[in-house]
């Protein structure tokens, strides 16, 4: 939006006179002169590079850098411990000072239990030792029996080689001969029988008697001799090879046998071990929870592990109290730490390391030094904007320092040169920014992008050049630069 401007006024750069501005007097009176309208009246803004002073001027509250919770941390005990008495309900206490006392007869009762298993994994540890001792003997005569028949069965196979093979064929041969000589000797014998009775005057029935018992031995013979033949050719086409394979097939079977009962007793000798090596683990294990259930038993006052502030303790004698269940907070009030939410802005200069001032409102005159511990890159919503969490650490300087109280967390930062002009010459309407500049002797809006905001200047991103002339409400502040 432009203004009226009369005709008759100076050009622009004969109000404003090379490094030396005028006086507020003097503009007031050539205005006044000059009819000119009061928004031009104090000197122009002249636009150049120039740093800008950023001022970080967040609120948060002190707290505790460092809490631990309050527990029970038994060494073997599970169960819930009975409260026999608390003697700190909060407030300053000192390291080692006794803040609760526990009833000692559950864990007691929990002790005798574990006396007792620790008796019996003893007796039965013996037990196995024995055990195993009888059945490491009993499997070595096993072993030993099994390799005496292999070796039996291989020198059986050995002589069945050399010596019983042939000697049985041998027999076989024999035999079957026997057979054929017991058919010629009955054949002879009848045949001389014959020949004898032939001529003689015996009677008829002696003769018969005689000769038919004879014919009937050489038919016994022969058949003798048939079944003699087959159990021959049997031998020799049937039985012999299954004789041969029998004795080979012990001996293999026997040798096997002892190589499975080689790995067998490996084997069992193994399972020995780990049966015995888990017996006295399972001794080891009793022998240390009987120990640690000792030092449970021998250290049931809970005390401070440090000095610091215990917040409040709510249990009461006779409530249960479970192993490790935190119930109160020790603070170490050594240093303290103030949580901040920093604007985009200030996320971009702040960083870990920067030292900051701290005062806190409620306590006049207190103050401290501050150290910044972190800046997260990570924003969260915060209204229609967003903000980043900070951590600032602060030294204990004060016994007047508490957690809870506020605290007002500064610092600033000089940037670099950009092009900058008062802040009072910025207007915004709509969350848009606007400036008058003078063009040409006249009064020009314009809209322009507004970067970082100092304590006095605003950085100009976009919508001025170097050169440019502001109007400004006010005289800029004396640390500012201007022409």
């Amino acid at each position: 939006m432009e203004k009226f401007v009369p005709a008759f006024v100076a050009a622009p750069e004969e109000l404003v006179m090379p490094n030396r501005a005028p006086t507020r007097l003097a503009a007031a009176t050539l205005a006044a002169a000059l009819a000119i309208p009061a928004s031009i009246a104090a000197p122009p803004w002249t636009v150049e590079e120039t740093p800008i002073e950023l001022v970080l001027d967040v609120k948060g509250r002190l707290e505790a850098i460092r809490s631990r919770g309050l527990r029970l941390v038994p060494k073997a005990f599970r169960g819930s411990f009975v409260v026999a008495e608390v003697l700190r309900r909060g407030g300053v206490v000192e390291e080692g000072e006794v803040i609760l006392r526990i009833d000692a007869e559950d864990l007691a009762k929990e002790l005798d239990r574990a006396r007792i298993r620790l008796e019996e994994s003893t007796l039965r540890l013996d037990l196995l030792r024995e055990e195993q001792k009888v059945a490491e003997e009993e499997g070595l005569t096993r072993l030993e029996r099994t390799r005496l028949a292999a070796e039996r069965a291989e020198r059986a196979l050995e002589r069945h080689r050399a010596i019983e093979s042939e000697r049985q064929l041998r027999g076989a041969v024999l035999e079957l001969q026997g057979s054929e000589d017991w058919l010629t000797n009955q054949q002879q014998e009848l045949d001389q029988l014959e020949a004898m009775y032939r001529g003689t005057s015996l009677a008829n029935e002696t003769k018969d008697i005689v000769l038919e018992r004879s014919r009937r031995a050489l038919s016994r013979a022969k058949e003798s001799l048939a079944l003699a033949s087959i159990d021959h050719e049997l031998y020799l086409t049937v039985r012999r090879a299954e004789r041969d394979r029998d004795v080979e097939d012990q001996a293999r079977l026997s040798a096997q046998d002892l190589a499975h009962a080689e790995v067998m007793s490996r084997l069992e000798a193994i399972r020995r071990r780990l049966a015995f090596a888990d017996a006295e683990r399972e001794l080891e294990d009793l022998a240390e929870q009987v120990e640690d259930l000792e030092a449970d038993l021998s250290s049931l006052e809970v005390k401070a592990p440090a000095s610091g502030i215990l917040t409040a303790i709510s249990l009461e004698p006779g409530d249960d109290l479970s192993a490790r269940q935190t119930f109160a907070e020790l603070l170490d009030v050594s240093a303290f730490r103030i949580d901040l939410r920093l604007s985009p802005q200030d996320r971009g200069w702040l960083a870990p390391g920067q030292a900051v001032a701290v005062t806190l409102p409620a306590v006049a005159g207190l103050s401290a030094a501050g150290e910044v511990k972190g800046v997260s890159s990570v924003g969260m919503p915060d209204g229609d904007g967003t903000v980043f969490p900070a951590e600032v650490e602060v030294g204990a300087a004060d016994s007047r320092m508490l957690v809870g109280l506020e605290g007002k967390v500064s610092a600033t930062h000089r940037t670099e040169p950009v092009l900058a002009v008062p802040k009072v010459a910025v207007s915004s309407r709509d969350g848009r920014d606007f400036l008058v500049v003078i063009l040409d002797g006249r009064e020009v809006e314009r809209e322009v992008v507004v970067g970082r905001r100092g304590s006095t200047l605003v950085e100009i991103v976009e919508g001025l050049v170097p050169g440019d002339r502001v109007v400004v409400p006010d005289p800029p502040a004396e640390d500012g630069t201007g022409s």
